[in-house]
């Protein structure tokens, strides 16, 4: 098995998996997919990994620097990263034709691009050698690194992540393990967990339109905004430990599966909590 795409064109039902291809058939991961739906990211599942990315279901021949994990594209921005055996990461760039690395923050040997917007902005973090040791940041298009600020609350936390970005520049991710979304000018907020707790552990993982997505306390997640600020709140029918990675504008959570017994699907109408409807 290669990896697969969920294809709607005209001649074929939509969402039946398309088969991808690989070079020589190797096994492969795939990670993203852009919001046109014509380019594809993700890596080859081999020692070393190799990153790979479909054009229009055709494989697309990489620049040298483009190696390791292709995390996001959009447009024809194209990021990712690759790792030592340690896990210790080096993120890249591809844009105008040419493959850049990532400028690293003082301190922070190793970086890690999660996610870009049609901006060109970057979003993810930098991380030293202890496994906690993040710091969630942005790189801006002309390549300049900016570390987000952490909730003053929690004066005891010293680490997060940014794991998506919209267009207007809204992250989401965690800080210190609690679900994080950190607004346009950069202020952070607790999303907290679908009982409304903010102190339950989670992450969110991806925005789109105003719908953010994740889990908070064990419990898979869709938090809405509305005019700047935290909406309401609703917990999705059970989907494992992965809960859900992603969704769509319209409020569709796309849940992931375990590749074992549980399969990856979608909710279109998730149970409501919270103060508000949806």
């Amino acid at each position: 098995m290669n990896g697969y795409r969920k294809d709607e064109d005209a001649g074929r039902l939509p969402g039946v998996p398309t088969l991808l291809e690989t070079p020589g058939g190797a096994p492969g991961t795939v990670m993203t997919i852009d919001p046109g739906g014509a380019q594809i990211g993700g890596r080859l599942d081999v020692n070393p990994p190799q990153a790979i990315l479909w054009r229009d279901g055709k494989v697309v021949d990489l620049p040298a620097g483009a190696t390791g994990t292709i995390a996001d594209v959009v447009g024809d921005t194209v990021v990712g990263y690759s790792t030592t055996p340690a896990d210790e990461s080096t993120g890249w760039v591809w844009r105008d034709g040419k493959v850049t690395t990532l400028a690293k923050v003082r301190g922070y040997s190793w970086t890690r691009p999660h996610a870009v917007n049609a901006k060109g902005v970057i979003a993810g973090w930098v991380h030293g050698t202890a496994p906690d040791d993040t710091v969630p940041v942005t790189w801006s298009s002309d390549g300049t690194v900016h570390p987000l600020q952490l909730p003053s609350y929690r004066p005891g936390e010293r680490s997060g992540t940014a794991r998506d970005i919209a267009d207007d520049g809204t992250i989401v991710g965690e800080a210190d393990g609690f679900p994080m979304l950190w607004w346009p000018d950069g202020t952070p907020e607790g999303l907290g967990g679908p009982w409304g707790d903010e102190n339950k552990n989670g992450i969110a993982w991806a925005i789109a339109g105003r719908y953010v997505y994740g889990s908070g306390d064990g419990v898979e997640t869709r938090w809405a905004l509305k005019d700047g600020s935290l909406f309401s709140t609703a917990s999705l029918p059970d989907a494992g430990e992965f809960g859900a990675r992603a969704g769509t504008a319209d409020g569709t959570a796309l849940l992931a599966g375990d590749g074992l017994e549980k399969p990856a699907g979608r909710m279109d109408r998730p149970r409501r909590q919270g103060s508000g409807s949806h």
